[in-house]
């Protein structure tokens, strides 16, 4: 199956920012997600982005979701609790990108202590990732 477009080659249709990350409804194909550089993820700011994205993706729908973690300075346990049982809520599954050790081992720890309520997968790289959704978007 063909990967989805990366999203500098996607019309943007809508974004929302909030403290510690920016999210964009790439044309309808999916979500993605950007953590700003060294945010400080909370449960109170995952929170927030969650209210953000239910509010990009359409009612009655899950869409894929890309989350670019390769900036991400730290997530507390709440925030990590909070993604893991409501991300399920418009996301169809999650593709995480981290490029170092530091974020690797956090999300595999992640994924392996919080029973995500979608299909969650970490990558390296974007190009791999976006080809994981687009076989996994349904």
């Amino acid at each position: 199956m063909a990967s989805i477009p990366p999203p500098s080659t996607v019309k943007e249709t809508s974004t929302a920012v909030t403290d510690v990350r920016s999210h964009l409804l790439a044309g309808g194909p999916y979500l993605h997600s950007v953590q700003k550089p060294n945010a400080i993820e909370t449960g109170k700011t995952a929170r927030e982005n969650h209210g953000l994205m239910k509010q990009l993706v359409p009612p009655g729908t899950k869409l894929p979701m890309l989350v670019d973690s390769r900036k991400v300075g730290s997530i507390d346990k709440e925030a990590k609790e909070v993604y893991a049982s409501e991300t399920g809520a418009f996301a169809t599954c999650v593709a995480i990108v981290g490029d170092n050790p530091v974020v690797t081992m956090m999300a595999n720890v992640f994924l392996m202590l919080s029973n995500p309520k979608c299909p969650t997968k970490l990558f390296s790289n974007e190009e791999a990732a976006l080809k994981w959704l687009g076989e996994h978007r349904r």
